[in-house]
């Protein structure tokens, strides 16, 4: 029995097709954020930035412990809205895991009052991939990833990204 070359090839075909779909294609760009993984030296996490009560910390196994305090505090990193950002959509996501019901999430704000929100984390103390999608405003100059804790306690992040041009379904 002979087999066709053309029914050998076409599942690779079919894999490489869909590949370059769900990617966004051969030209799509990085991600936007420095350090994602959250490298640490000297137990400094390098261009990342906490707003409100609260403290970032190398975390063991990789990734970094946040501490909240009262209020609702933020892990933040910005990067500059270019012309080709504006009105395209933009994708974060993060592994998060936490014992806090309902109190962590991420956001995409371009400091201008517009916001998107993924939803929340159950609380479960599993890592979870938590994500949100949304379209950049016009008039962004800034685009933000945030990890935000609504009430005091203990967050692990871990591989954060911020990416132009892609759509979380």
């Amino acid at each position: 029995m002979m087999i066709s070359l053309r029914y050998i090839l076409r599942p690779f075909l079919v894999l490489f097709i869909s590949l370059l779909i769900f990617s966004g294609g051969c030209a799509r760009e990085e991600g936007l954020l420095k350090n994602p993984g959250f490298k640490a030296s000297d137990m400094s996490i390098k261009d990342w930035s906490v707003e409100g009560n609260g403290s970032l910390e190398k975390a063991q196994g990789g990734g970094v412990r946040f501490v909240s305090a009262a209020g609702a505090p933020f892990v933040y990193q910005q990067a500059e809205a270019k012309k080709r950002h504006k009105g395209s959509s933009i994708s974060l996501g993060a592994w998060v895991r936490t014992d806090l019901p309902d109190s962590v999430f991420i956001e995409f704000s371009n400091r201008l009052g517009i916001d998107a929100r993924s939803e929340t984390h159950p609380g479960d103390g599993k890592w979870r991939l938590m994500m949100v999608s949304t379209r950049v405003p016009e008039a962004s100059q800034m685009l933000e990833f945030r990890l935000r804790v609504s009430k005091p306690g203990v967050v692990f992040i871990k591989d954060a990204s911020m990416s132009p041009g892609m759509t979380v379904p």
